[in-house]
């Protein structure tokens, strides 16, 4: 398949941060991890691109660094270059640090996007020890609504979270997700 791999954000724009710091024992405040969404999601679009094309898929991505690339150009780009499927990576985030979990996102109209976002989020459910927040259609997200191919945003955990974005921040957690959604990619690609 050729697949728009998209790593959310970037650039002037970090999407979610982890702001907080943590009170240790001596009364001093410090942050244990400072996680940035867009470094995330960077990583994790680096992870799945190579895993894909390891498996021979052909893989298009819409930002290589940390840049900022309009909405309008993801979507371009998936469109001009006639990819099969968008996959986009992103992580949630809220006030408080209890919410966990992972989801993915589609747009309403979209039998196929929603087809993809069920086999991405079932073999995310198989290898992620964290809640399952389900697939969920989305009708006001520039890179569901604007893409001609089925299109998923993948909310990969909460960076708000202390015990997620830790794993967030590490390298053989990000492979398991990635590989995972490869595998509901693939699991689409066979039903479709």
């Amino acid at each position: 398949m050729k697949i728009t791999d998209d790593a959310g954000h970037g650039g002037s724009d970090p999407g979610a941060v982890d702001p907080k710091e943590v009170e240790k024992e001596d009364g001093i405040y410090e942050d244990e991890i400072y996680s940035e969404e867009s470094d995330i999601n960077l990583k994790a679009a680096k992870i799945f691109k190579e895993i894909a094309e390891f498996k021979g898929h052909e893989i298009i991505m819409t930002r290589k660094e940390d840049k900022y690339i309009p909405l309008y150009q993801r979507s371009d780009l998936a469109n001009k270059e006639k990819t099969d499927i968008f996959v986009s990576f992103h992580c949630n985030s809220v006030g408080f640090p209890t919410a966990k979990g992972i989801e993915t996102l589609y747009y309403p109209t979209s039998k196929n996007g929603k087809k993809l976002a069920e086999c991405i989020q079932d073999n995310l459910m198989k290898v992620a020890d964290t809640p399952d927040r389900g697939i969920k259609s989305r009708d006001n997200l520039h890179v569901l609504e604007e893409t001609d191919m089925p299109a998923v945003l993948i909310e990969l955990g909460f960076i708000s979270n202390p015990a997620e974005e830790k794993l967030l921040n590490e390298k053989e957690y990000l492979y398991l997700l990635c590989e995972a959604v490869l595998n509901g990619v693939d699991d689409y690609a066979r039903n479709s």
